[in-house]
C-alpha cells in the first residue's frame, strides 16, 4: 500500500518520463521488424510489440536510478523526476523491476502463440538484458561502453525473431534489422548522445568517448576533436554500406524491383551527408537545435532500415512500423515535455 501510494504521488507525467516512453514505440518497432522478418503472426507481433515497450520501459528507468547521483552533479537535469525527487529512488527501481518481469511474460506469451519453445527467445532476451544492465551500471565509467547498447537491441531483436524461427536458420532480414539497428546505436548513443551532454558528463566526471576525447562547447558551439569526428563518420559510413548490401542481398532473394537498392542507396547517401552537418570541427548549434537535428536523422535512419526489408516483409506492415511510432513519438512528447519534435530528455 505505501508503494502505491508513493506511485499516485508521483503522478503519470513522471512516470512516464521515467520510463522515457515517448521513444518507446520505436524501440518496440525494431524487434517487431524482426519477427515479421522471420514469418511470425499478428497476434504474436502484439505481445513482441509489448514486450518491446516494457523492456524499453525497464532499461531506460533503471538507467535513470544508476545514473541518479551523476544527474544529481549536472547542470540542467533537476526537472527529471528521480533527481527532483517526485519519485523516490527506490520505487524508480521497483518500477523498473516490473518493467523487466512484464517484458519476459510478453516474450513468453508470444512464443506460446506460435507454437515455439520458450527457451530460445527467453535466452536471447536474457543476453539482451545483461547487456542493457552492463551499459546502465558501466556506461558513464569508461568509453565506448555505448557497444553494449548495439548488442543489447542486436539480442533483442534475435529474442523477437526467434519467437517464431525458433534457433534458425534465420532469413537475411533478420540479420539486417538486428545489425543495422545495433550499428546505428553505437552511433546515437556515443557520437549523438556525447555531444549533446559533453559538458554535463565533463562536470560529473563521466568517462564517455566524447569526453575522453576531448570535445567541448564553448559559447554555443561544439568543438569537435578529429578523433572523435572521424569515429562518427566511419560509423555513419558503415551504417550506409551495409544498408545498401544487406538491400541487395534481400532484393534479389525476394525477387524485388532492383529500384529498391537505388532508393536505399540514395537515403543512405542523403543520411550521411546530413550527419556531416554536426560532424564538423566547429559546430554552431544550440543543444536545442541539436536535438531537433538529431530527431530528424533518427527518423531518416529508421525509415532506412524499414526499406532495407520491405521486400521481406511487405508494404502495409512496414508502413505501419514507420508511421505509428512517429506518430507515438510526437503525441507523447507533446504531452511529456511540450514540444512535437525535439525530446526533452
Amino acid at each position: 500500500m505505501k508503494f502505491l501510494h508513493r506511485v499516485m504521488r508521483a503522478g503519470p507525467i513522471d512516470i512516464l518520463r521515467l520510463f522515457r516512453i515517448h521513444t518507446g514505440a520505436a524501440t518496440a518497432a525494431v524487434p517487431a521488424l524482426g519477427l515479421l522478418a522471420a514469418g511470425g503472426s499478428y497476434l504474436a507481433l502484439a505481445f513482441v510489440v509489448l514486450a518491446g515497450l516494457t523492456h524499453h520501459a525497464w532499461g531506460f528507468s533503471l538507467n535513470e536510478v544508476v545514473d541518479l547521483e551523476v544527474d544529481r552533479r549536472s547542470k540542467g537535469l533537476s526537472h527529471k523526476p528521480l533527481v527532483s525527487g517526485r519519485i523516490p529512488r527506490k520505487v524508480g527501481l521497483v518500477l523498473s523491476i516490473i518493467m523487466g518481469i512484464l517484458s519476459f511474460i510478453f516474450i513468453s506469451i508470444a512464443t506460446l502463440v506460435e507454437g515455439v519453445d520458450p527457451l530460445v527467445p527467453l535466452i536471447f532476451l536474457v543476453l539482451s538484458s545483461l547487456s542493457g544492465t552492463l551499459y546502465n551500471v558501466y556506461g558513464k565509467r569508461f568509453p565506448l561502453s555505448d557497444i553494449f547498447v548495439g548488442v543489447w537491441m542486436f539480442f533483442l531483436v534475435l529474442s523477437a525473431a526467434s519467437v517464431s524461427s525458433g534457433w534458425g536458420p534465420y532469413h537475411i532480414s533478420i540479420w539486417a534489422v538486428a545489425g543495422l539497428s545495433s550499428i546505428h546505436l553505437v552511433f546515437n548513443n556515443s557520437v549523438e548522445g556525447g555531444m549533446k551532454d559533453v559538458e554535463n558528463d565533463r562536470g560529473s566526471g563521466a568517462r564517455t568517448f566524447a569526453v575522453v576525447t576531448g570535445n567541448r562547447m564553448r559559447d554555443g558551439r561544439f568543438h569537435l576533436t578529429p578523433v572523435f569526428r572521424g569515429f562518427g563518420i566511419s560509423l555513419r559510413g558503415l551504417f550506409v554500406i551495409l544498408a545498401a548490401v544487406f538491400s541487395y542481398l534481400i532484393v534479389v532473394e525476394e525477387g524485388f524491383f532492383i529500384n529498391m537498392v537505388l532508393l536505399v542507396s540514395v537515403l543512405g547517401i542523403l543520411l550521411f551527408h546530413q550527419s556531416l552537418s554536426f560532424l564538423r570541427g566547429t559546430v554552431k548549434m544550440s543543444r536545442k537545435e541539436l536535438l531537433k537535428a538529431f530527431s530528424r536523422h533518427e527518423i531518416g535512419s529508421f525509415l532506412l532500415c524499414i526499406l532495407v526489408v520491405l521486400p521481406a516483409v511487405g508494404w502495409a506492415p512496414s508502413l505501419v512500423i514507420f508511421i505509428v511510432p512517429a506518430l507515438w513519438f510526437i503525441l507523447l512528447n507533446r504531452i511529456m515535455y511540450g514540444t512535437e519534435i525535439a525530446p526533452g530528455v
